[in-house]
């Protein structure tokens, strides 16, 4: 997360809900483009939803992805996957821990031994 931010996206509208903030606890209403965070409607999201979809289906017996997302003026590009995903930054944005969240995705792979990715 190194001079990164997070925020949480709305996936009904597409759009970022609430301010960015990072694992400092700061808080941010725009990015250092000068765009507001709360509100910014994702461009792409459907293609993006798509190629991430596509990519995890590459190493099914790799379940879990946290998948770094760029969006150029063609459309969205993968940065790179990450096997170990950003579960703290999540905390931080819920303000709540996610065990319960993550032990049910865990059980879903132990239990039922998919194979596919878990979106």
């Amino acid at each position: 997360h190194t001079g990164g931010m997070g925020v949480l996206i709305d996936f009904e509208n597409g759009c970022l809900k609430g301010n960015g903030i990072d694992m400092a606890l700061n808080e941010y209403e725009k990015t250092v483009t000068n765009i507001k965070v709360d509100g910014f409607k994702i461009p792409h999201l459907d293609q993006i939803k798509e190629a991430v979809i596509s990519a995890a289906k590459v190493k099914p017996e790799i379940h879990i992805v946290g998948w770094d997302v760029a969006i150029t003026k063609d459309g969205p590009e993968i940065i790179e996957g990450n096997r170990g995903p950003g579960v703290d930054l999540v905390q931080v944005l819920l303000k709540r821990g996610i065990r319960k969240e993550m032990l049910g995705l865990y059980n879903i792979v132990k239990d039922n031994n998919k194979k596919e990715a878990i979106l």
